[in-house]
């Protein structure tokens, strides 16, 4: 028999049991999901809050922790802790971005170009030009 194009059915527990070739598409829908919930939660902090820069800072050290985390799973036993650190790195990434976006009203209405033709009839295409190229600078990096 040809032994060579099968492997063994390996699952995984993650909310119940998942075959293993499912896991990863298990968790990443599960951080979709998560993500989204963050994004309505998160967006009135941001837009609303006083609390946008520690959230930013927040948000962006948990995200990069739980990404360094990976490095500690090395061992298959470890595949839930690697689904858990997966849902946590794209939650805070997602929130992040969320918190990043907040600041551009408030970065564009400090820019030099925005002041200076403040109650002029350019303005609002000064700011649309201004506004592109700081999101683009902020996503180009």
């Amino acid at each position: 028999g040809d032994t060579l194009g099968t492997l063994p059915a390996t699952t995984v527990e993650f909310l119940g049991p998942v075959e293993a070739f499912t896991f990863a598409t298990r968790v990443l829908s599960f951080s979709v999901a998560f993500q989204a919930i963050c994004f309505i939660t998160f967006g009135a902090i941001a837009d609303y809050g006083s609390w946008r820069k520690t959230c930013l800072i927040i948000s962006t050290f948990l995200g990069c922790s739980a990404t360094m985390m990976f490095l500690f799973v090395s061992d298959p036993s470890m595949y839930i802790f690697a689904a858990w650190l997966t849902i946590i790195s794209n939650s805070c990434f997602g929130a992040a971005i969320v918190y990043y976006n907040a600041f551009l009203p408030l970065l564009i209405n400090s820019h030099p170009e925005v002041r200076q033709s403040a109650g002029k009839q350019c303005e609002p295409q000064v700011r649309d030009e201004i506004s592109n190229y700081i999101s683009s600078v902020g996503f180009g990096c």
